[in-house]
């Protein structure tokens, strides 16, 4: 004896039909057309993150905006008073992700200068000396508290600090 099927909701319009089949999950051919585009676009957004290029987009975008957002908060060099041509993070990225996009950790310089500081022995010589006098203290002290502190640069994150600079 065959049972009557039973009414089902469609999971793109949310209306009811009657399936012919029992694996059928929309009401119409045009329903399940946007299943279908809908399902590969989560595919190659997964595809996306798991290859790291959603990420490194990010970072790249947070990064330009860490420029642009301390470019115009420092419209001087701290070491010449010189217009400033690049933020130069005094914590460098690739020693701390937490102080990365940090407002104390942007110190503003020519291109010569950051060429110089980049040159040189980390954290050392004439330059350093005018960078740790421009800071001060208390922010050395806060940055490098903040440097300890682990952080990763996850989507979520990078969003949040674009979101931030944005403002």
């Amino acid at each position: 004896m065959r049972t009557k099927p039973k009414n089902k909701t469609c999971k793109v319009c949310n209306s009811e039909y009657l399936p012919y089949s029992s694996l059928q999950v929309a009401c119409s051919v045009s329903c399940a057309l946007k299943l279908v585009k809908e399902k590969k676009i989560k595919k190659h957004d997964k595809m996306l993150i798991d290859s790291g290029k959603i990420k490194k987009r990010l970072t790249g975008k947070a990064d330009k905006l860490y420029q642009i957002k301390f470019k115009k908060k420092y419209p001087c060099s701290a070491i010449s008073g010189e217009p400033t041509e690049a933020i130069h993070h005094f914590i460098f990225k690739s020693d701390s992700n937490n102080t990365r996009y940090d407002c104390d950790n942007a110190v503003p310089v020519t291109i010569a200068e950051h060429i110089q500081i980049h040159s040189g022995a980390k954290h050392s010589g004439a330059l350093y000396n005018q960078i740790t006098l421009w800071l001060g203290a208390e922010r050395q002290l806060r940055l490098e508290a903040k440097r300890k502190i682990d952080c990763k640069l996850t989507i979520e994150y990078l969003n949040e600090q674009i979101k931030k600079m944005e403002e």
